[in-house]
């Protein structure tokens, strides 16, 4: 496996934070290394910010956990959200549109409650996968 096991400080400080935040309102792109540490996920919402109770969409692109300028060609992704506090996901299932290089694009989300909610977003290359965590709050 790829980098399995892998434990970088920016890994460390993540988990110690438990995920990437990110207020509705930023705009620019989010980061943070899957929870194996095997990929590096970027993503940016594409309008600039998370709206509320709104369709939107983002760009990913996956990069290697120990590099993180290696963007990642061979990979594949899924992407879901939840909000833990409430035990349900999203009323929508989002679509993928992967580039072929590296870059996906997600249609088809919404965050329809206020409150706490977390991205998914897993990575699979052959038979490693890994999970992206990001949260944010609406």
């Amino acid at each position: 496996m790829k980098h399995f096991g892998h434990l970088s400080p920016v890994f460390l400080a993540l988990s110690l934070w438990g995920c990437s935040g990110l207020d509705p309102g930023d705009d620019g792109p989010t980061s943070v290394e899957t929870e194996q540490g095997l990929f590096y996920v970027v993503y940016q919402p594409i309008s600039g910010e998370v709206p509320f109770n709104e369709l939107f969409s983002l760009d990913i692109r996956v990069y290697d956990g120990l590099d993180h300028a290696t963007i990642e060609t061979g990979v594949e992704i899924y992407v879901d959200a939840r909000m833990p506090a409430h035990g349900h996901g999203m009323n929508v299932i989002p679509s993928v549109l992967p580039f072929g290089d590296g870059t996906f694009r997600v249609d088809g989300m919404l965050f329809h409650m206020r409150g706490e909610w977390r991205i998914d977003v897993t990575v699979t290359e052959g038979s490693d996968f890994d999970i992206a965590h990001f949260t944010l709050q609406m």
